[in-house]
């Protein structure tokens, strides 16, 4: 996240006196990077967001059930918000964005 940070103070910054090889590669880098960032800021949004109802402690029954709903609602969504990320952050293959051709025959 602070190199995605950094990457795109350092393209507006920079950005006139940038070569155009320099800006293209910059700006591929901070899209590769924009996606962990997006999901790693979703999943501590959810960990602040369980944390915050884990402070409330109500007298009321009606009010404790709620957030006890909502908590678990949470606590299911954070296993696919680590998964994101962690699959975010698997290198590229340089292949991935290499052009393929795929000849299919009929067989026997």
């Amino acid at each position: 996240a602070k190199q995605h940070s950094d990457l795109d103070t350092t393209l507006i910054e920079r950005a006139k006196t940038l070569s155009p090889r320099e800006h293209r590669e910059l700006s591929k880098t901070l899209s590769s990077l924009r996606d962990t960032a997006e999901s790693l800021a979703r999943l501590r949004q959810k960990e602040e967001e369980v944390a915050d109802l884990s402070k409330i402690e109500e007298d009321d029954e009606e009010m404790m059930s709620i957030v006890k709903e909502d908590k678990e609602a949470l606590l299911h969504q954070i296993p696919k918000l680590e998964s994101d990320v962690a699959h975010s952050l698997i290198p590229k293959d340089e292949a991935d964005e290499s052009s393929a051709v795929m000849e299919i025959r009929a067989g026997a």
